[in-house]
């Protein structure tokens, strides 16, 4: 009864993450947490009523088709690979091993690009999934000091 007390009695927040402008990634840091203080949080003094947040974002039918694809290719694609292995080693030639071996390669050694051209997908992932990071009390402070305290 005490917990259920102290949880009823603490401030409750929430971001939704997916509501951030596109513009919001091209902030700097503090700039970033200021705009998010000042516009994206939801307030409440107890805890939230009920279906408060069962609306979905609102995507696109190409925004919502990207991600899809991006996660059939993250899933299916070690699959697939794994599939095409099996085939070249049972059925192909040494030179379709070499050049599996070298593709393989490559996937797997090549960079990724730098974050910041993909964050306008990281907004659609965040619409896809209706994307909210809720807490209570001061958790949200403690964390921010605890990663600054870390460096």
């Amino acid at each position: 009864i005490f917990v259920l007390f102290c949880v009823c009695s603490m401030k409750h927040y929430c971001i939704e993450c997916f509501a951030a402008p596109p513009e919001f990634f091209n902030l700097p840091g503090e700039a970033r947490w200021k705009y998010v203080k000042e516009h994206m949080i939801i307030e409440s003094d107890g805890p939230f009523e009920t279906n408060r947040f069962a609306k979905r974002a609102e995507i696109t039918w190409y925004q919502e088709l990207s991600v899809m694809f991006f996660f059939a290719a993250m899933v299916g694609g070690p699959l697939g690979l794994f599939l095409v292995w099996a085939l070249v080693l049972a059925l192909g030639s040494w030179t379709s091993v070499a050049l599996l071996t070298a593709t393989t390669a490559v996937l797997s050694l090549h960079p990724l690009p730098h974050p910041r051209h993909f964050q306008f997908f990281s907004l659609w992932m965040y619409k896809y999934y209706s994307y909210r990071f809720m807490w209570t009390g001061d958790m949200l402070d403690q964390a921010v000091a605890a990663a600054k305290k870390q460096g």
